[in-house]
């Protein structure tokens, strides 16, 4: 069949998103029933067309930016000081309603986090009482992709017995706590995929920094290989869609330009040593820490068995014994990293 070069053009036009002067179109994090962080650099991000000014308001704070050549813009508010609301935000001629500042928390990970709070026990009862117009609830929509995406869909919900069963019940009973200690609204993001490997949720720049990780990533491409003839039925498309970055590329990249800060890190135990830290030398042979302890934002760690470590590890063990805390009360997680000389 002949196609005209009319039909390919308006077939074009129609899966491209070309928007208009006067369309400026936020990202649905900045939508009604959003939750903005209470802090002096929040990122408010969206599309309109290339070179259009948009302007950004919300309790008091403004700023106001020309879209990029890509129709991309961004701005930045001071909202440190700001009542928790609610307040109207309004974004070139749109007015958003029902928007609070307070707290906002991102839940990630497979089945464990992805696991419903109808799905626990005693959620009969939770669900019941689980009306919260202060906790305010995100879950952005499954979408791997090859590239990194600069946006991402989902829809703000308020906590109530009609929203709340398919909430994260981690998630949930995480904001619950968060609420009754801070008595703040609290905003939760929610990108969950069951079965799905750490490496699914980081970038190719961070898998790259750890050999362990690119092993396996190369043997999940070899597991590919013959699939569809050993599982009659099934589609290798379906398994391939969350493997390397592609959960990270489509969900949590366009999350990351957000700066997120860290609470200052602590020693669970005032009078003792930071424990769980070893160090591995240019020899391959992990040695324990004899000195670890916190200087300013970073940790010193040391150990004579070691003069020249390549890289250093926390709590890698199945019952690990580290002591490591940030001021907010939450211990630091497991984690190894390599040393660049300097």
């Amino acid at each position: 069949m002949a196609i005209s070069r009319k039909t390919l053009l308006f077939t074009l036009l129609l899966s491209s998103p070309i928007l208009l002067f006067g369309e400026i179109r936020p990202s649905p994090l900045f939508s009604e029933h959003a939750v903005l962080a209470k802090r002096e650099d929040v990122a408010i991000w969206g599309d309109a067309a290339p070179g259009e000014r948009v302007e950004v308001a919300v309790a008091g704070a403004q700023a106001a930016v020309n879209a990029n050549a890509q129709g991309n813009w961004r701005v930045t508010l001071n909202l440190a000081d700001a009542p928790f609301g609610p307040h109207e935000m309004r974004i070139g001629a749109q007015v958003i309603p029902d928007v609070l500042i307070g707290e906002t928390w991102l839940a990630s990970g497979q089945s464990n986090v992805m696991l419903n709070l109808f799905q626990t026990e005693g959620a009969e009862e939770e669900i019941a009482k689980s009306t919260d117009n202060l906790f305010r609830f995100f879950w952005i929509d499954i979408n791997p992709q090859d590239k990194k995406q600069p946006r991402l869909t989902g829809k703000w919900v308020v906590a109530n017995p009609k929203t709340s069963p398919r909430i994260t019940a981690l998630g949930y009973y995480f904001v619950k706590a968060l609420r009754r200690e801070l008595q703040c609204p609290v905003g939760l993001l929610h990108a969950s995929r069951g079965a799905t490997s750490i490496i699914s949720w980081m970038s190719e720049e961070n898998i790259a920094q750890f050999p362990e990780l690119v092993a396996l990533e190369e043997q999940n491409q070899k597991s590919i290989i013959g699939y569809e003839e050993r599982n009659p039925g099934k589609k290798v498309s379906s398994v391939i869609a969350f493997f390397g970055s592609r959960l990270y590329n489509g969900m949590i990249h366009i999350l990351r330009s957000a700066k997120n800060k860290t609470a200052p890190l602590v020693r669970n135990s005032p009078n003792t040593q930071l424990e769980g830290f070893a160090l591995c030398g240019k020899d391959n042979l992990w040695q324990w820490a004899e000195r670890a302890e916190i200087t300013g934002d970073g940790i010193m760690v040391s150990s004579p068995k070691v003069p020249e470590p390549v890289k250093v590890r926390y709590n890698w063990s199945s019952n690990p014994s580290g002591n490591l805390y940030n001021q907010a009360g939450f211990p630091a997680a497991p984690f190894q990293l390599s040393i660049s000389a300097r």
